[in-house]
């Protein structure tokens, strides 16, 4: 029992961290977008026969595609930088986006640099199904030749293909495994990298919310249930994502990867390394409802087991990056949480949703988003709630108008998916 309440007192830090968004394919032109509200959502063509309902998303794109961004990391060992380029010539979309942002944390943390034992770094991949559409694009192909299928489909449909391929890149031999929470899962990964750091079980975890390829048949049933936005703003795609503002009429379906390095400050002070944030706490339950609809009740539990993990207080928190998907049910319902929860320090804090810059990346969503919350604590300001016109609940803190020279110590970070998923967690920056 002396063990485990010593390791419980183990404190995370994030020391490195690698993003790729619409328009954005490192944490510096990230940085950017926040600052300028630059949306990545704009007019796309999914199919060309006029059938389509989705006319809308915030896609990578061929920048990202054409690009080999890992270049920039030449200076570092050779060998890594020949792995990389191996690894990158046969890649989906979903696992280029997952070796990128690992390539692009792993060497801002420098860790590079450094001899670790390999058994002391694990990795955790936030997603699953992340290659729908890879099995859509092969299925016609498929069932005129079923022998001709490529070999390589019998790793690719496994969402643990990112963790083998990642293992391979850094050479990692710890722990590994990937989390499915909907659109929790990013948060999910970070809160279980937390728990193995806590306890001992590896002092250094790369966490990833890995980009959600999906098909067609997948964003047009979001669209039947209701769920994805398009039809009032077709011809006006960088307003179509409105979170808590009265016009919303669903989520906007981005692409996006995120990674973590989660670090014992034990271990970066033994490397005598830097950090930007520390990881104090999360929180995750269940409504016991396997539907979309999200729950008043299971979000504040969230968000308390977050805050009570952390040792803290409502009071302590200022800033607050909500879920935000821009669904009526989803906004509506994290609104009357939020101001249950926090009452009358609700007029406090500041509030917004990342997602009208990004869209909703799904898995990707909790990494992408606690990034955003680190780089606004270090840099000073909060973004704007870009598209808010008319505010759902005038009393609701939301931020109108980016904030600069702002002052937040700690921030909250909200993800909640389908199937009654609620996850919380709560970052300190540095200084």
């Amino acid at each position: 029992m002396y063990y485990m309440k010593n390791v419980m007192q183990n404190k995370i830090v994030i020391s490195g961290m690698g993003v790729v968004t619409a328009g954005c394919n490192n944490v510096a032109e990230f940085k950017d977008s926040l600052k300028n509200g630059k949306s990545g959502i704009k007019k796309v063509m999914y199919a060309d026969d006029g059938k389509c309902d989705i006319k809308i998303g915030a896609l990578l794109g061929e920048y990202f595609l054409g690009s080999d961004e890992f270049e920039k990391y030449i200076d570092i060992d050779a060998s890594l930088y020949s792995r990389a380029k191996k690894i990158l010539r046969n890649t989906s979309l979903s696992e280029k986006a997952s070796v990128m942002t690992a390539l692009e944390a792993w060497c801002d943390a420098g860790l590079y640099k450094f001899d670790i034992d390999p058994e002391l770094i694990s990795i955790i991949v936030g997603g699953s199904n992340l290659t729908k559409k890879i099995s859509f694009d092969n299925h016609d192909s498929f069932m005129a030749e079923p022998c001709y299928l490529s070999p390589q489909y019998a790793m690719k449909f496994f969402d643990t293909n990112h963790v083998g391929i990642l293992s391979e890149l850094l050479q990692i031999k710890g722990e590994g495994f990937s989390v499915g929470g909907a659109s929790a899962s990013g948060n999910m990964a970070i809160i279980e990298a937390m728990r193995l750091l806590r306890y001992g079980l590896s002092d250094i975890c790369v966490v990833v919310g890995a980009l959600s390829d999906l098909s067609l048949m997948e964003l047009q049933s979001f669209m039947n249930i209701g769920a994805l936005a398009g039809k009032k703003f077709a011809d006006r795609p960088e307003e179509a994502c409105r979170p808590f503002d009265e016009q919303h009429e669903g989520f906007v379906y981005g692409q996006g990867c995120g990674c973590l390095i989660l670090e014992t400050e034990e271990s970066v002070e033994r490397r005598q390394g830097s950090f930007y944030a520390k990881l104090l706490g999360g929180g995750m339950c269940l409504d016991g409802n396997h539907l979309t609809n999200p729950n008043k009740d299971g979000e504040i539990k969230a968000m308390k087991k977050a805050i009570d993990d952390a040792k803290l207080s409502i009071e302590d928190i200022l800033y607050l990056n909500a879920h935000g998907s821009s669904s009526s049910l989803g906004d509506n319902t994290e609104c009357e949480a939020i101001k249950e929860l926090f009452g009358e320090h609700l007029k406090r804090m500041m509030i917004n949703s990342t997602k009208g810059i990004t869209g909703h990346c799904l898995s990707a969503a909790g990494v992408i988003e606690a990034i955003a919350s680190i780089i606004q604590m270090n840099d000073r300001f909060i973004h704007d709630n870009i598209n808010l016109e008319n505010p759902i609940d005038e009393k609701f803190t939301l931020v109108r108008g980016k904030r600069d020279n702002v002052d937040v110590k700690i921030a909250m970070s909200n993800s909640f998916g389908f199937s009654g998923i609620n996850t919380s967690i709560i970052i300190e920056r540095n200084f």
